[in-house]
């Protein structure tokens, strides 16, 4: 009787053993199957980012192309008559006609200087008759024998139907830089030629501009060209200015962060 229980309890071992082994490879194709799902659903995952890559450069792009195109400024100004300051916004772009822009459609411009004093700025779109120079801006001058502006932040804020559209910081840094000196002038047929000292110290990146205006007792009249920083002399051609007319023009250097011009210097043509 001993022979068949011992038969039995070596074909248990045997089908035990066999069971053990089917378990671990059902177990091990049942781990695969969780790894490739699971892989997959990261793949999918990645695919779905990498597809939503373009919408978020359009979203980004976008958002760069709702920032209005202008550049504000703060302004030193110097001369013979004293310092001032000027605040300035301008648009920047390419664009069909002189009506048109981000600042073409606003409704108001202040400054807010660092000590809290508001400036509020003068609406300015015009094209010089003479140098064809378009113009699209807001602009304030300061009083002619005032003060440089502080050194800080100033807050330019733009507003449309009494509600900030936008505001932009500038960080300025006060700087006082000398004025051109010595200007004398001379007629050769219709053209104007003006010479002038250049001051000492002039910064790289800046400009002259020779700037006419009329007298009070002659027809409106300006006239401005801009010319390198490395010349002392200009040649305005064919000035359309009326014989027997009386004007004055000065001669201003522009730089980063202002200008300086030389007295004014009346002359009749």
């Amino acid at each position: 009787m001993t022979y068949p229980i011992a038969a039995n309890y070596r074909i248990v071992r045997k089908m035990n053993k066999h069971t053990i082994i089917g378990l671990l490879l059902l177990l091990f194709l049942l781990m695969g199957t969780i790894i490739m799902l699971s892989n997959d659903k990261d793949l999918q995952k990645e695919n779905k980012t990498r597809s939503n890559f373009p919408l978020l450069y359009e979203q980004n792009k976008k958002e760069e192309n709702q920032k209005p195109q202008i550049f504000s400024e703060v302004w030193s100004q110097h001369s013979p008559y004293g310092t001032s300051y000027e605040f300035k916004v301008n648009c920047y772009g390419n664009y069909t006609i002189l009506n048109e822009c981000f600042l073409w459609d606003i409704d108001l411009v202040t400054v807010q200087s660092p000590n809290n004093t508001e400036y509020t700025l003068k609406k300015d779109f015009n094209i010089n008759s003479y140098s064809g120079e378009i113009t699209r801006r807001w602009v304030l001058y300061g009083p002619q024998n005032g003060s440089l502006p502080i050194a800080g932040n100033y807050q330019f804020h733009f507003t449309k139907n009494k509600t900030i559209m936008f505001t932009d910081t500038v960080n300025y840094s006060q700087s006082l830089i000398n004025f051109p000196t010595l200007i004398h002038y001379e007629r050769k047929n219709n053209d104007l030629l003006v010479y002038w000292t250049p001051p000492t110290n002039i910064p790289e990146e800046s400009w002259y501009k020779v700037i006419l205006w009329n007298e009070a007792d002659t027809p409106s009249t300006f006239i401005s060209q801009q010319f390198p920083r490395n010349t002392n002399t200009a040649t305005l051609p064919v000035v359309p200015l009326i014989k027997g007319g009386n004007y004055s023009l000065n001669v201003a250097l522009f730089y980063q962060n202002g200008y300086s011009y030389s007295e004014y210097t009346k002359f009749t043509w």
